[in-house]
């Protein structure tokens, strides 16, 4: 039985059994709050498109979906991954209750667009099986993520650096060091203080190369919306972390993340660009990653998107892919096009290089 859910009302009864299953990912990304911060944030009236495999007090399989109108077309995507950018996939307990959802989303007249799923996810090997003649499927590789694993001590990985990776944190060290003491501050927030620490971090993050070009979170209001929702539930739940690097009693750079299943999850980061001499934001991070071996966990998580700088750490990556289906429908068919000259515009220009916190 599958039921689509249409308003944020009835995803509230949805908490329960949807973390029950996503206890069994160990992935924070997947969790109710990521994705009720989501509608919170960027879903408007009658948008909403929640799938589940069963009724809302018992279900096998959840696809956290929205239906988006632009031009004239409507097409269906993941929740909040046009906004966000992170990682995401579906939740079910079995390859059936997967395939039940995929069969229903797939005969709908309106296109399915997937973004940054596990290449070594079950639904990434199950989606072309869905698929039939009457619907035209594109796939490519997304962008990758690193992540670390911790499977030794702080200072044997620490030594295992090579020479002028360590010889740059050194320096970037010294750089700091010559301004004032330098602090590493790192914040197990709970529901009385998030809020004063939140809006540290976008006065950081603002001071940055974010700020400059408009995409930090205070002047983004879809993602100052979600994290600030999602920043409240976090806290509450006792996962969320906040990481500050102080330079003179000055905050130079700042980063948001979740410690979930042993590993931490950098969300977020940002730096104040006065500093940007002595490398604050690499700072932060190494001393963030210290701050994981520390806890014994069991991994790091990059998330967002592969950068050069973030390898100064690790070499393993996630692989993602994106999936866009079209069935063969007037309003499928006015997305394709649509989409085809956006990819044609996107690849008649180079990039913008990666910055370097």
């Amino acid at each position: 039985m599958i039921t689509v859910i249409r308003d944020k009302e009835q995803m509230l009864q949805l908490k329960s059994s949807w973390d029950a299953l996503a206890r069994n990912s160990r992935i924070p990304l997947l969790q109710y709050d990521w994705f009720f911060a989501c509608a919170e944030a960027a879903c408007p009236p009658g948008q909403l498109y929640i799938v589940l495999n069963g009724t809302t007090k018992d279900f096998s399989a959840v696809a956290p979906c929205i239906r988006v109108r632009q031009k004239g077309c409507t097409r269906l995507e993941v929740l909040g991954s046009s906004f966000l950018f992170e990682p995401t996939g579906f939740l079910y307990d079995s390859e059936q209750a997967l395939d039940e959802i995929l069969d229903y989303l797939v005969s709908q007249d309106a296109p399915l667009i997937l973004r940054r799923f596990g290449t070594d996810s079950l639904e990434v090997s199950r989606i072309p099986a869905a698929c039939d003649k009457r619907q035209f499927l594109q796939f490519r590789l997304g962008s990758t993520s690193p992540w670390l694993p911790i499977e030794t001590t702080w200072e044997k990985f620490e030594g295992s650096l090579s020479s002028k990776r360590r010889w740059t944190l050194r320096r970037a060290r010294r750089r700091a060091e010559e301004i004032g003491p330098v602090q590493f501050q790192m914040v197990a927030l709970d529901e009385t203080n998030v809020l004063r620490y939140l809006v540290e971090f976008m006065r950081v993050e603002e001071a940055g190369w974010k700020g400059r070009e408009g995409t930090s979170l205070r002047l983004h209001p879809q993602l100052r919306k979600f994290f600030t929702a999602y920043t409240k539930t976090a806290a509450r739940n006792g996962s969320l972390r906040m990481a500050f690097l102080r330079i003179g009693g000055q905050p130079a750079s700042a980063l948001i993340g979740v410690e979930y299943a042993d590993r931490f999850w950098v969300l977020k980061i940002g730096y104040d660009e006065a500093f940007s001499h002595c490398s604050p934001g690499i700072l932060l991070v190494h001393e963030s990653i210290r701050h994981a071996f520390s806890r014994k966990l069991t991994g790091y998580e990059f998330l967002g998107s592969d950068e050069p700088w973030l390898h100064m750490w690790t070499e393993k990556i996630h692989q993602y892919l994106t999936y866009r289906l079209y069935p063969l429908s007037t309003n499928s068919l006015l997305n394709l096009g649509m989409d085809g000259g956006k990819f044609m515009l996107r690849n008649a220009f180079h990039s913008k290089s990666a910055r370097f916190a």
